[in-house]
């Protein structure tokens, strides 16, 4: 029920290991920007279904901490989100990953790009 909450920093916070990411921000329909730089996501089989799934606002999201090689299962992961979000993440790796999975999203950068 965060339909009208606009913006979340959670860089401050250090995660514990995740696995099921599922839905976490879904239907967010007012959120601009997510700050998930600190999110550990070490564990296996991570589920990141649904994740922005309804964020039709979302302008920038950083994902500088995720690692994508253990993810299973991504589907519908940016449903609604608009294609030029500013997604960060943390390296040319990543950025393959989501250009893999992702193709339309064209406004991922990797942290040695921001400068």
């Amino acid at each position: 029920n965060c339909s009208k909450l606009a913006t979340i920093d959670l860089s401050s916070i250090v995660a514990p290991k995740g696995k099921d990411f599922q839905d976490m921000f879904a239907n967010c329909s007012a959120l601009t920007s997510v700050d998930l730089s600190n999110l550990n996501s070490s564990a296996s089989g991570i589920n990141m279904s649904y994740m922005f799934s309804g964020c039709s606002s979302l302008k920038y999201i950083d994902l500088r901490s995720m690692s994508f090689s253990k993810v299973t299962s991504y589907s519908s992961m940016l449903s609604s989100v608009p294609k030029d979000c500013e997604i960060i993440v943390k390296d040319d790796t990543a950025k393959a990953w989501f250009a893999s999975k992702f193709s339309s999203y064209t406004n991922v950068k990797t942290v040695a790009e921001l400068g």
